[in-house]
Parts: structure tokens; sequence; C-alpha cells
């Protein structure tokens, strides 16, 4: 496993979740929680022992798994089934899985705001966003959070976070559209998600676009489309998501113009002996036609699809549906 992130693998959504209701002190640092059973865990899905070195893992009898942290593979090379790391290290390969993911969206009116505003803005996508926001909140003098976006995480987040400080800190989720969710969810199910996010106490500014970011004392002061002013501590941005597609064009592999990602089959195979899973395929389906979809249970349906199909000569893939859960 070659990954460009730091941490060993994860599992994401405690990060919008579990983390924040279940979590203490310690969340911050050791990304862990105590769920209703009683039982502590952390959003880890292994252990760093469980880990084979690469150097050993030739020598390893019954086989395992190297991981590779914070290496950013550039190039594949199909000819020669190599991969190219960013630090020019060659490794070979039989079959290979690209699994890069998604990163977060930019958003031009956050990056154009000064240095000073910055520091109080957040994309929210990683284990290090988790603890730069839960650092921030856990600062008594942080009284007001806003979240930018009407996605599912955004949602999660506003949620979540009122859930966990109530009384003692003013949460605004701010979107353009006029439900959260709304292109996913039914009309009259968006409806009743909103109604529960005011519920819970959050201030949910809709149909509102984020105009202007300026920096006034210590706080961020956002003026909105209708020509109001929001003055919060921290803002949380989670708008929207892009492939991380930059060695599949490097590699010469067919991205798709309308959805972003590699394209694949219906088998999940983008090349010769090359397949992709998660929010970086876009794929067929039989009855929806081409989908690139962004979830948890689509990276773990995809992924054990492609590695069922990496590890046999089946010729046909299969098809399965693709379900999410959330908070409301």
């Amino acid at each position: 496993m070659i990954g460009e992130e730091p941490e060993l693998p994860y599992n994401r959504p405690p990060l919008s979740k579990e983390l924040w209701w279940y979590g203490d002190e310690t969340s911050a640092t050791k990304l862990a929680y105590t769920p209703l059973s009683g039982k502590k865990r952390d959003i880890f899905y292994e252990v760093d022992g469980f880990f084979v070195s690469p150097e050993d893992l030739p020598k390893a009898v019954h086989g395992g798994v190297a991981l590779l942290r914070g290496r950013k593979a550039v190039k594949i090379c199909e000819e020669d089934k190599k991969v190219i790391l960013e630090d020019g290290t060659t490794i070979g390969y039989d079959k290979l899985l690209i699994a890069t993911g998604v990163r977060p969206k930019k958003e031009q009116v956050f990056e154009e705001a000064s240095e000073e505003a910055k520091q109080k803005i957040t994309y929210f996508h990683y284990p290090a966003d988790f603890k730069r926001v839960e650092r921030g909140l856990a600062d008594k003098s942080v009284q007001k959070v806003t979240i930018i976006g009407n996605g599912l995480l955004a949602s999660e987040l506003s949620y979540s976070i009122k859930r966990k400080y109530g009384e003692n800190v003013e949460v605004h989720q701010v979107f353009e559209e006029k439900y959260p969710a709304e292109d996913i969810l039914p009309e009259h199910i968006a409806q009743k998600s909103i109604e529960a996010i005011r519920k819970g106490g959050v201030d949910v500014r809709a149909e509102q676009k984020v105009e202007g970011v300026r920096k006034c004392c210590k706080n961020v002061v956002l003026k909105l489309s209708d020509g109001s002013e929001l003055r919060t501590d921290l803002v949380v941005v989670a708008t929207g998501e892009e492939p991380n597609s930059e060695i599949i064009e490097a590699s010469g592999l067919k991205i798709d113009e309308k959805l972003g990602g590699v394209r694949a089959d219906k088998c999940l195979k983008v090349g010769e002996n090359v397949w992709a899973a998660g929010a970086i395929a876009t794929f067929e389906d039989g009855v929806l036609g081409a989908r690139r979809v962004s979830s948890w249970e689509n990276a773990q349906i995809s992924g054990r699809l492609a590695g069922e199909n990496m590890a046999t000569a089946a010729a046909d893939g299969k098809s399965e549906g693709k379900a999410f859960w959330f908070v409301f």
C-alpha cells in the first residue's frame, strides 16, 4: 500500500460523527472515542504492528501487507508494470489498484481571503482537519463556528458540533441551496433534514452565498448574498470534493470528462492489470450508466469487488447497490 497521507489506514465517518458524539479530551490526539458499548476504539483499521516493512515483505512466510505512508505515487508505467514515486523510487507490481480518492474542493472566496483570515478557515476532510477544528473549539474564547456547505458532511458536522458543545458554542450552517443534501434526497426528506438540524440548535442560513471574507479583531466576518454579515470565530468549509487524478493524467489513463475520476468498466478494470476503486473510479452501472460515487459504502463495495477481480480470472464483474448512513 502506497499512501500520500501520514496516517495509518482509517475509517473516515467518525470524523463527522462518533469522534464528536463519544470523544473525550484525548480525541484530538489519539482519534479515539468510547461508543455506547463502552469499549474504547479509534478510527484506525489496524495498529502499526500489523504491517510488514517493505524490506521484509518478500521474506514473509505467510505473506503480509507493507505500508508506505507519506509517499506519493506520481506515475504508472503499464508496459513495465512499475509505479514511480515522487522521490524517484520505482515499485514493481503484478496487479495494481488505484484508490487515490478525493480531496476538498477549494472555494475562490476563501482562497482570496487574507492570510490572517485563513488561519481561522479549515477545509474539512482529513484527520488533521478534525484535530484542528476540535482544538479550536476547545479554546473557551471560541463561541461561534460556521459550517459552509449543504452536503452530508457539512450537515453532519453542524449537527455533531452543536450536539457536543450545546449552548457553549453557536453553530451556523450556510449554503446556497434550498435544503441540505437536496441533490441526493427527495425534497420532502431534505425538508425534514433542515428541520432536524434547526431543531438541534443550528442556525441554518439557506439560499445564501458567501461573497466576501475579512478578518475583524479575533473574528472572521462573512458577507452573505442578502447583504448581511455573519461574525464567527471559526469557519469550516465542506462544499464538495474533487478526484485525486494527477496520477491518472500522468499515466495516460482515461479520465471521465463529465464526472472526473478514471474510467473503469463494470469489473472496475481501467487498463492492463490495473483496476480502480472508491471515489476515484467512474464505472459502468448496468442500470444508471456511468457513475462516480463518493461514499464510505461505495469504497467498501468497490474495493472488495476490485480485489476479487484482481485475485481471480473472472470475466464478469458483480452489480451491487450503493448506500450511506446519515445522522438524521
